[in-house]
């Protein structure tokens, strides 16, 4: 190489790996610390009943070049943070263009939320095709996810530049399916039913065999702005792409499915571990009456549940929704689906038992279907469930907490308008413990994160690369001189 080509290389090296520092900088400033994928990641409990989980999709603003997202979106979101779901799943365009302030306004505006999975729509990356900023700020492009027990949710690109990348690819994301369990399958550009703005087919008749072939149960689909269904060879296909972006007005009617023109919505799944599944297409706008929901926490051991929203056809409709009391210190979850057109109550409290040094925490509520459950040391694993008898109530054996009082007087000077000296009592509690097999004593839930290296760390790594290889192209240059 000749001289000049070693300074310009240096020059290169350095202008390329400074840029990536600078974008580091940018998102560290804005809060980006992990992938969103990472940052929401929270394990869950595999022994529970069933899992409430809410799918949204097409969330991009009509004018793709603005950052901020639809209002409708962001009331979405602030209903989710309430109702609290499991895990949240998105089928595509949640940005205009995939710049990089739009993907950062994504992350910051869903980062509260849990296990958030978003499958990568067109949009996403049309101006970063190879979706770098993607996969740096919020997923891999394909992925699979195995947290919820009984299911294995696939995340597919449709958008793969070369047709052999995603057919090999689609493949190795479904083939990694733990045995034994369901699969949904999540991509952008929709299978069916057909909507006049499907998949090619070149890139359709494949992915349809290919779903066919490991027997998936559920597809969930975006990119047309409505809300569809059908099913097909025995596979449920549902489009919901109705999460802010400009609703479409055609096609008016679909053959062997259901199609809902013109309303905003987010799609409620509930999945059981044994492979079954429900799910209810909710009506949300901003600007019109159709209903609303609302958590109300009265104190630690009371919440009122308010419910009036609709379905996509305007019926009624049961909304799931997690709360968290806290009873004498033990936090107790309670997972219920909201009645539809009223109210729901949840209640607890903490019962001591005569000439015992345990207690029983009774939950009451009078929804129709809920469960409850406690975590045990904060041990996911030793999570402790129970479901309503005939009372409508569910029990859990706590050990009681032992006080242990001890007083010391200490002498304080307090000055208002005058000197005063007030003696302060001082109480030491101390707490004894007894496991048996139905005891919590510690309720709260851990929040694993998976491992993923801090911008800082990467940063860091990047300011080294910068100096030594500054350093090698400069030592190689006074060489080439010499």
């Amino acid at each position: 190489m000749t001289k000049g080509g070693v300074l310009a290389a240096a020059i290169l090296i350095f202008v390329v790996v400074l840029s990536f520092m600078n974008a580091m900088v940018l998102w560290a400033e804005a809060g980006v610390d992990q992938r969103l994928f990472e940052k929401t990641y929270r394990s869950l409990p595999q022994n529970l009943p069933w899992y409430p989980v809410v799918v949204i999709g097409d969330n991009r603003p009509e004018n793709t070049s603005q950052v901020e997202l639809p209002e409708v979106f962001y009331a979405i979101v602030d209903e989710l943070k309430e109702i609290r779901p499991f895990a949240v799943i998105g089928t595509g365009d949640h940005v205009g263009l995939g710049t990089e302030e739009q993907l950062i306004e994504l992350y910051n505006t869903l980062k509260d939320l849990e296990n958030v999975w978003l499958a990568v729509g067109n949009h996403d990356i049309e101006d970063d095709p190879y979706a770098n900023l993607w996969k740096s700020i919020i997923a891999d492009t394909f992925y699979g996810v195995s947290e919820i027990p009984g299911w294995y949710i696939a995340f597919i690109n449709t958008e793969e530049r070369l047709k052999s990348d995603f057919l090999s690819l689609t493949n190795l994301t479904l083939e990694q399916a733990p045995q034994g369990r369901k699969i949904i399958a999540v991509f952008h550009r929709p299978l069916y039913p057909y909507v006049m703005h499907n998949i090619d087919s070149d890139r359709g008749t494949p992915l349809k065999k290919m779903l066919e072939y490991y027997n998936v149960t559920l597809v969930l689909q975006g990119h047309w702005h409505g809300y569809a269904e059908t099913v097909v060879n025995g596979i449920k296909y549902i489009i919901t792409g109705g999460a802010g972006a400009p609703l479409y007005d055609y096609p008016t009617s679909i053959e062997d499915g259901v199609v809902v023109l013109g309303k905003h919505h987010y799609l409620v799944l509930i999945l059981y571990p044994d492979g079954r599944y429900e799910y209810e297409p909710i009506w949300f706008e901003v600007d019109q009456d159709v209903g609303y929901l609302n958590v109300s926490y009265v104190n630690s051991t009371y919440v009122v549940i308010h419910n009036t929203r609709l379905n996509l056809f305007g019926d009624p409709v049961p909304i799931p929704v997690r709360v968290e009391l806290n009873v004498s210190g033990y936090i107790v979850t309670v997972v219920l689906l909201a009645n539809p057109n009223g109210d729901t109550v949840v209640e607890a409290s903490l019962n001591p038992i005569p000439n015992s040094r345990q207690g029983e925490i009774v939950v009451y509520s009078n929804s129709t279907k809920w469960y409850a459950y406690i975590v045990p040391e904060g041990d996911l694993n030793k999570t402790i469930v129970a479901t309503p008898g005939a009372d409508s109530k569910a029990k859990f054996l706590v050990e009681l907490k032992v006080e242990t009082t001890t007083t010391t007087t200490t002498t304080t000077t307090t000055t208002t308008t005058t000197t005063t000296t007030t003696t302060t009592t001082t109480t030491t509690t101390t707490t004894t413990t007894t496991t048996t097999t139905t005891t919590t004593t510690t309720t709260t839930e851990t929040e694993t994160t998976p491992s993923q290296p801090l911008l800082s760390t990467k940063l860091l790594i990047a300011t080294i690369v910068v100096i030594v290889v500054a350093g090698i192209m400069i030592f190689l240059y006074m060489k080439k001189r010499v």
